[in-house]
């Protein structure tokens, strides 16, 4: 059966992933899935692994009729056809108009991709993709996402927190930073470096992903206990990330391009005295790189941070507080598009973060496709680099350059990470505004309105809330 286009994915993670073609939704969480869609339908091959299907047009046709009939009776048939569970080794066609066929033992010889010769060659397309996509604009990044690779960082402390001009509370800080790993279509196998670089010469290889990287300096408040109603993240929600952003408050959803934006109606609070605003990043579908601890691979892949002026984050919907904090800033707009503040919580204890963020490196692809001819700017932001294996992407050589995780109370991933006594004035207001939100419920209940953070008054009297 001839198809019209064919895809494999393989899932690692837990959180799964989601296929979802014009007639079909597919879920699965561990294992190999391949899709095609052909005259016929449109094939499911469960490789390894259980599959969920889902019809999208009988679905919508349902939710039609409950709109009509307010409630919706449907036949066991109906259902079957609607939705089913592909076990392993069975593949399934679904035609229009009709549902699932009955299941039958998958095939090899039905499918056209062989991971065999993929496994041959992907190192020699994927060079390819990114040299083609160059080949045009050498500053341009149009190659397709590929699932991205883990991160691993730590915590260390750092300094402290006073609670004052009240009770003594005392309390803590400590700094985190980390790597995420982005589209392999954004590396380079060999490349050169542009200048001498922590021992290595002009013109020393330096291969691997273009990274993000974010530095977060926490402040913990373990002396303010919230009560159950004073919560500071939204239900569900274990840490949330706030951006900064100039002018009157969003009237519609913020974009990133790089999987972090806001829902149609964004969470924002202005900036009182200032043409500015703190929004909320409610929708973070990237995992956070100044996360504590190792996560699993992700299914989304970050484009757009190859060549000399990078156009991701491509921010749409609002103006951005853009970073220049690092001596060797590279992407101003990456802080925003991973949040410059979070606010989390340690228990009953209430957390707000300061962040930075950037890519760990520049390159520019040689326009005539030679990998070794590739323009490599190390970003000496990022305090160390390791040698780390990447068999799944980098097959061609033994090891690559990635960002070096924070060590407790050796070094930090990130140089400049920000700082709340240190900070310039808009983005102290920002923290001190969120601050005054999320701990307006305890100051009503306690009459704590004063604190000290990194040395500093922080007086929320004044704040009345949005």
């Amino acid at each position: 059966m001839q198809s019209r286009g064919e895809i494999r994915v393989v899932s690692n993670n837990n959180d799964g992933l989601t296929i979802l073609t014009p007639a079909v939704e597919a879920r699965m969480k561990r294992g190999i899935l391949r899709s095609a869609i052909t005259a016929a339908g449109t094939r499911f091959w469960a490789e390894k692994g259980t599959a969920q299907l889902t019809s999208r047009e009988q679905q919508a046709a349902r939710q039609r009729r409950s709109v009509i009939k307010m409630v919706s009776f449907q036949t066991d048939d109906d259902q079957n056809a609607a939705k089913m569970t592909l076990k392993e080794g069975q593949q399934v066609l679904y035609v229009p108009g009709k549902g699932f066929d009955a299941p039958v033992d998958g095939n090899a010889k039905d499918w056209a991709i062989d991971p065999q010769q993929m496994m041959v060659t992907i190192g020699q397309a994927r060079s390819q993709a990114t040299r083609s996509a160059d080949a045009a604009d050498p500053n341009a990044d149009q190659g397709e996402g590929t699932s991205s690779d883990g991160l691993n960082s730590q915590a260390s402390t750092t300094a402290g927190v006073n609670f004052s001009l009240g009770n003594t509370l005392a309390s803590t800080a400590a700094s985190s930073g980390g790597g995420l790993f982005t589209d392999a279509n954004q590396n380079s196998l060999s490349g050169q470096l542009t200048s001498p670089f922590r021992g290595l010469l002009a013109g020393a290889a330096f291969p691997g992903n273009i990274h993000l990287v974010t530095g977060e300096q926490t402040y913990t408040f373990n002396d303010v206990t919230l009560s159950p109603t004073e919560s500071i993240t939204a239900p569900q929600v274990s840490k949330e990330y706030w951006s900064i952003g100039l002018g009157a408050l969003p009237a519609g959803q913020i974009t990133t391009g790089i999987g972090a934006g806001t829902s149609a109606t964004p969470d924002a609070i202005r900036i009182p005295q200032v043409e500015a605003f703190v929004v909320r990043l409610d929708q973070y579908g990237i995992a956070d790189p100044a996360s504590s601890t190792a996560v699993p691979n992700q299914n989304f892949a970050v484009t757009g941070l190859a060549g000399n002026a990078p156009f991701n984050p491509e921010i749409v919907g609002a103006t951005p507080l853009t970073d220049s904090r690092g001596p060797n800033q590279i992407n101003d707009r990456a802080t925003f598009a991973l949040g410059e503040l979070s606010v989390s919580q340690q228990g009953n204890n209430p957390q707000i973060g300061m962040r930075r963020s950037d890519q760990d490196r520049k390159i520019v692809k040689d326009p005539n496709g030679n990998d070794n001819l590739d323009q490599i700017t190390p970003n000496a932001d990022v305090t160390a680099f390791n040698d780390v294996a990447d068999p799944r992407f980098f097959t061609q050589v033994p090891t690559v350059k990635a960002p070096a995780p924070a060590i407790p109370n050796v070094r930090d991933a990130l140089t400049n990470i920000p700082r709340y006594s240190t900070s310039d004035n808009l983005r102290r207001a920002a923290s001190t505004t969120l601050t005054a939100e999320k701990l307006s419920g305890f100051a009503n209940r306690t009459g704590q309105t004063r604190f000290v953070i990194d040395g500093r008054i922080v007086d929320i009297t004044g704040y009345r809330g949005r």
